[in-house]
């Protein structure tokens, strides 16, 4: 059974402001981070370890508003974002501002802007977040090193390639239903990852900022919100959403009911594969031919 640990996705906002005011009390050990099984770190040994954090920097949280880079700044460093939720977002020749992403809690920052030397994009934090910074030059050198860390870094690579894929098609040749649930249903299973509630979640982006992200207007989304409300799918309070129905909300998202977790380097070995059953929020292994799900780690 998967715990769900006490997070602010799982709280209500006066909790949430409570346990993010202490963020800099986190313990900057890599080994002793929640996130170190999905992290950078997590195919290398005590050792490797510490030639890491030999590496990372760990600066102050940001605040609400603030940017961790902004397009066309210089590129010097990777983040990885330990709590909160950073927005990414490009501005045309116009000024006008498309969101390309959210970046949660273990995930990686910075991966676009490697080729030119300039950011790509801006980063700007929806809220208190905590994260940590890699300087590039040093972690280039250190993946020649490690190869464990350099395999975990292309697999999370490839991990931002397929979200930008399936965003594409999603805003292409889906209609706006499809991609409102279908942003749920990923947000779910992103921060489900680390123990966090799947069914019951604080958003924190606001309603303009997924329609702008979904390619659609706010009123599109305000309608859909109280449609999946009204027939029982979700129960919404502001930016809380508790999924009361997953089975509806995936279907109409057009997703498989459970999910598929590897490991070995993202490698389909049979004796490693288990079967997370989102719907009963838990683990099953897997029989021999059995194959069900899209997401690998």
């Amino acid at each position: 059974m998967v715990n769900n640990k006490p997070g602010h996705y799982h709280m209500n906002y006066k909790t949430a402001n409570k346990l993010v005011n202490n963020i800099s009390t986190f313990n900057n050990s890599c080994s002793q981070c929640q996130f170190t099984n999905d992290c950078l770190t997590k195919q290398l040994d005590m050792k490797e370890i510490r030639c890491f954090e030999n590496v990372v920097l760990h600066p102050k949280p940001l605040q609400r508003g603030k940017y961790l880079f902004r397009q066309g700044e210089q590129f010097r460093f990777l983040y990885l974002v330990r709590s909160g939720c950073v927005k990414n977002y490009v501005n045309s020749g116009d000024g006008t501002e498309q969101i390309t992403g959210f970046t949660l809690p273990g995930e990686i920052l910075g991966l676009d802007s490697m080729e030119n030397g300039k950011y790509v994009s801006s980063a700007v934090a929806l809220e208190i977040t905590s994260i940590c910074k890699l300087p590039f030059e040093r972690f280039e050198e250190l993946c020649r090193q490690l190869p464990g860390l350099q395999d975990r870094f292309f697999q999370l690579s490839s991990r931002k390639i397929v979200s930008f894929h399936n965003l594409s098609y999603l805003i292409g040749h889906r209609p706006a239903e499809e991609r409102l649930a279908s942003f749920l249903v990923d947000y779910s299973l992103r921060i489900g990852r680390h123990g966090y509630s799947r069914t019951e979640f604080n958003l924190s982006m606001t309603r303009y900022d997924i329609a702008n992200y979904l390619g659609l207007t706010i009123e599109t989304v305000s309608r859909l919100f109280s449609k999946f409300s009204n027939e029982g799918i979700l129960k919404v309070e502001r930016r809380l959403i508790a999924i009361t129905c997953p089975e509806l909300l995936m279907k109409i998202a057009k997703s498989p009911s459970s999910c598929t977790f590897t490991s070995s380097r993202g490698m389909r070995q049979e004796e490693n594969k288990v079967r997370y059953d989102y719907l009963h929020d838990k683990f099953i292994l897997r029989k021999p031919l059995e194959f069900a799900g899209i997401y690998k780690n």
